[in-house]
């Protein structure tokens, strides 16, 4: 009783007051799960990510707050039919680890820089990898590639989606025949600087509420 009271509120009210956190957009016919999902994910204290390819969001939340939204330019699905849940991000991969880049010091920095030599090194999300592949529970991984970019890296995209193209069908089928979940989400952001920080900001381990087209 005390939950359909709370999805009755938010779905008449689509939030709270001006400010407050809001809930999912959503207007398909999993909107009700998505409300559940949002408010159990809502009590805990921990972020979480809303990826709504409904709307062709990806948005990072604290207690029904949106903190960051990415908009997606494109979705593609393969494998087997997504539906509206919520999943745990088990790792990252990319070709490319997080790094700094190094800058060659002067003399009278030589000093300071071998003593922070020995300090642990903090990334931000510009040393992130802007290609990347989010694995998550039940089978279900998440590409995410910036749509702008170079000529070389584009050349790169190009030759790597003819890749897929060939690859993804064998393995959907390999995945069917061995009884085993498999989802691929590939989603594009506007630009390499989105996709690293969506790297950033989407820690291992944090919870993922995906609601289906």
């Amino acid at each position: 009783m005390r939950r359909a009271t709370l999805l009755g509120f938010l779905l008449a009210a689509g939030g709270l007051a001006a400010g407050g956190p809001a809930a999912i957009e959503s207007r398909g016919p999993d909107r009700s799960r998505a409300l559940e999902l949002e408010l159990a994910a809502a009590k805990k204290p921990a972020g979480y990510a809303v990826l709504n390819l409904e709307t062709k969001t990806l948005e990072l939340r604290l207690r029904g707050r949106t903190l960051k939204k990415w908009p997606i330019l494109s979705v593609g699905l393969r494998g087997r039919t997504i539906e509206t849940e919520s999943v745990k991000l088990l790792r990252k991969s990319a070709w490319t680890k997080p790094r700094r880049t190094n800058i060659t010091p002067g003399e009278k920095d030589k000093d300071e820089k071998n003593k922070k030599d020995s300090e642990p090194e903090v990334l931000e999300a510009g040393d992130m990898p802007a290609r990347f592949r989010m694995v998550l529970e039940k089978g279900i991984s998440i590409t995410i590639n910036p749509r702008k970019g170079n000529l070389l890296r584009r050349l790169g995209d190009f030759g790597g989606s003819i890749l897929r193209s060939a690859y993804m069908p064998l393995k959907t089928l390999w995945c069917a025949v061995a009884g085993k979940d498999y989802t691929e989400i590939r989603v594009s952001v506007g630009t390499e600087a989105e996709a690293k920080a969506v790297y950033w900001a989407l820690q291992d381990g944090i919870q993922a509420i995906i609601i289906r087209p």
